[in-house]
């Protein structure tokens, strides 16, 4: 908005000075000052603003009028004349108020000599006289736009108005990506509907583009008010919102290729896609240029993937800049398989030797047979095939193979005294203990505001567990208060600043791996200990550790939160 300078000093009093000497051989009479009149400001307009001074300076009388969408509000906005050059006068400067800007000044009554062009909106201050009558001075303020439709991206579209405030204000904002040039209604006044003021938008795409999303980034949006692909979009002024700034976003459309997946093999597996931001499932066409791993995930028994097509080998990188073609081939494993024969006489699988391996979930059927003058002293199995042999029948059950497995025979002269093998065994149960002391009760103590402190306590735990690996951690699972802070619910919640930390040590040499320092719990919980081998009753100190830094603010009352201690077996 163009603003001229204030005249004020000699050269604004000289031009004052000729105006009121033309005024006065204009009339032919004696300057002399005439009698005060009543001078009043009044306003037009959808904006707001303020009007100040008097004559001949500022302030005396202390006209101060403020008005807002054509209503003068105040609290000074009628006042008498004051003398100026020997004449009746007033005098007035304009100030518009945040988001309006000046639209002129407008003589309704008394004498405009020129120092106030009617519906000049450069003019900063006015100056009418009276010769006896009323002065009005009418001000008008208009509204500046405050909403802002901003576009971008390097497609071209066109974002417009959408009732309920269709063509009002009317939105016809344009986005050329290729030039980079926004143009047509892009900022514009809002509108009101239903009791609220706002905008909605709709957006267009133009051939060969597609819109790439909304962001509001100014504006008060009401619950599901503007989602990111939507075709349309709204913001209201609610709250302290002064403004409403929109983006909205439109890209070339670019070319998608497919890519045909497909599996073999004797085994099974699954495949999935990465796109670089995780696995998911693989999509039947990407967009040119997209980077592609495809991941081959093996079924039980069967082993990785190898690929073929467009990808060799054990692993499969794509670009897609062409239609795509793999296949992953997934076959059973290989079973390893022991027989062993001690004595005259013979072992057959399935009825011919027995292999040194099997593919994952053949069958397979053992028969011992002994040569002749000799017999069977004993037939036992291992692995998938144990408990399934009997020395009498000279045979083990037809069985998958699922594991590593053998056979073992031994056969013996038929005078000779016979020998039986036996399988002794015992079993462990799966155990995952963990014993503490603590009690439920984990007392910090008194907590003093303005002094720094570490509050500590120690407690003992007892760990068992049967795995080949375990982890012991402790974390926040309450869902109360920050995550990892202790908690007081006093009318409103409060946290205290520091985390609650914690860490824990073994007792027992070389058993536990303890995890380090202390460590705080509100990033996810911690692993406070590490077990690579099974571990049977071991004593472990774990320490909880609250800072109270000086400035911490404290509240009366107990600040407090349910720690979960989650002994796992992380292999079984």
């Amino acid at each position: 908005m163009k603003r001229t300078t204030k005249q004020n000093g000699s050269g604004g009093r000289l031009r004052l000075g000729l105006l009121m000497a033309s005024v006065a051989a204009f009339l032919l009479v004696p300057v002399a000052v005439a009698s005060a009149a009543e001078a009043e400001i009044v306003f037009a307009g959808s904006g707001s603003g303020t009007l100040t001074g008097g004559a001949p300076v500022p302030g005396e009388p202390p006209l101060d009028c403020f008005g807002k969408a054509g209503v003068a509000e105040g609290p000074v906005c009628t006042s008498e004349t004051q003398p100026l050059e020997g004449f009746d006068a007033i005098k007035v400067e304009r100030e518009a108020a945040p988001g309006s800007k000046f639209a002129g000044f407008k003589v309704i009554a008394g004498q405009n000599l020129g120092t106030c062009p009617v519906e000049s909106f450069e003019t900063t201050e006015c100056v009418v006289l009276s010769f006896g009558e009323k002065i009005i001075i009418e001000a008008t303020f208009e509204l500046e736009p405050n909403v802002h439709v901003i576009l971008d991206g390097d497609g071209s579209g066109t974002v417009v108005g959408y009732p309920a405030f269709v063509g009002n204000p009317p939105v016809n904002c344009h986005w050329d990506g290729v030039t980079e040039e926004q143009t047509g209604d892009c900022d514009v006044l809002p509108t009101t509907a239903g009791g609220f003021t706002g905008i909605n938008l709709e957006q267009e795409a133009e051939p060969g583009s597609e819109f790439g999303g909304w962001t509001v980034e100014s504006g008060f949006v009401p619950e599901e008010g503007c989602e990111p692909l939507a075709a349309t979009c709204g913001a209201l002024f609610l709250g302290p919102v002064t403004e409403i700034k929109i983006r909205a976003k439109f890209f070339k459309i670019v070319p998608k290729f497919n890519l045909n997946l497909s599996t073999s093999g004797t085994g099974s597996g699954s495949l999935e896609c990465d796109t670089g931001s995780g696995a998911e499932a693989c999509q039947a066409e990407y967009k040119e240029g997209t980077e592609v791993t495809v991941i081959g995930t093996a079924g039980i028994g069967s082993e990785a993937a190898v690929y073929s097509g467009d990808c060799t080998g054990s692993s499969c990188e794509l670009t897609m800049n062409a239609e795509k073609s793999v296949d992953a081939q997934f076959d059973l494993e290989q079973v390893p398989f022991t027989t062993e024969v001690k004595g005259e006489g013979t072992v057959l699988c399935n009825g011919g030797a027995c292999a040194v391996s099997y593919p994952y979930g053949t069958e397979v059927e053992v028969t011992a047979t002994p040569d002749p003058e000799n017999v069977l002293s004993s037939l036992t199995g291992s692995g998938s095939l144990a408990g399934t042999c009997n020395k009498e029948t000279g045979s083990c059950a037809k069985t998958a193979i699922i594991a590593p497995s053998g056979v073992s025979a031994v056969f013996a002269g038929a005078k000779t005294v016979a020998q039986q093998v036996e399988n002794v065994h015992g079993e462990v149960p799966e155990t995952t203990e963990l014993a503490t002391s603590c009690g439920n009760d984990v007392d910090l103590g008194i907590f003093t505001p303005g002094l720094e402190n570490r509050y500590w306590y120690v407690c003992n735990l007892t760990i068992t567990s049967t795995g080949e690996e375990s982890e012991l951690r402790a974390k926040d699972e309450t869902g109360v208060g920050a995550e990892g802070h202790l908690t007081q619910i006093a009318g409103k919640t409060y946290n205290l600043p520091e985390p609650l930390e914690m860490t824990a040590e073994s007792t027992i040499p070389l058993n536990g791996v303890p995890n380090g320092g202390l460590e705080p719990l509100d990033a996810g919980g911690v692993t406070l200990m590490s077990y690579p081998t099974p571990v049977s009753a071991d004593s472990v100190d774990a320490e909880f550790s609250q800072w109270i830094r000086t400035h911490d603010p404290l509240h009366t009352g107990v600040y407090s939160k349910e720690i979960t201690l989650t002994l796992e077996q992380t292999e079984p």
